[in-house]
């Protein structure tokens, strides 16, 4: 009867880690909204995956990666307006894909899509570490 109940325990932990594991696993990827401070704004560590330098019909705009997460940083707005921090603008379109980014700005989470904005502030930046 003990060996029924330890097999029967073992049983549920072995099904509780894997729900635990299917559960953080959905979570990741573009799914997976970050958490901003309680401004809006957001601090993010990162790879550069892809630089979107061409913002004369569209944003400008770096593709990071952190962890499994995609989280695009709009530098320039293009054709939407203009843009206040020319100092975050002119580092954004310096980067090269694979460098590593410390990125601060704004945070908004829209259509399963983690952005960052870094025009709309002079204290929002984009640095390479």
């Amino acid at each position: 009867m003990q060996i029924i109940r330890q097999l029967l325990a073992l049983i549920m932990i072995v099904a509780l880690g894997y729900y635990l594991y299917i559960f953080a696993m959905g979570r990741t990827g573009t799914d997976n909204k970050l958490t901003p401070n309680t401004n809006g704004t957001i601090t993010i560590i990162g790879t550069v995956s892809s630089n979107q330098s061409e913002c004369n019909t569209g944003k400008c705009f770096l593709t990071i990666k952190n962890g499994k997460t995609d989280i695009s940083v709009i530098y320039n707005t293009g054709d939407e307006g203009f843009c206040g921090n020319e100092t975050a603008a002119t580092v954004g379109r310096s980067i090269a894909p694979n460098t590593q980014v410390k990125v601060y700005g704004y945070y908004s989470f829209e259509n399963k899509q983690n952005s960052i904005r870094t025009c709309t502030n002079p204290s929002y930046y984009i640095e390479t570490i």
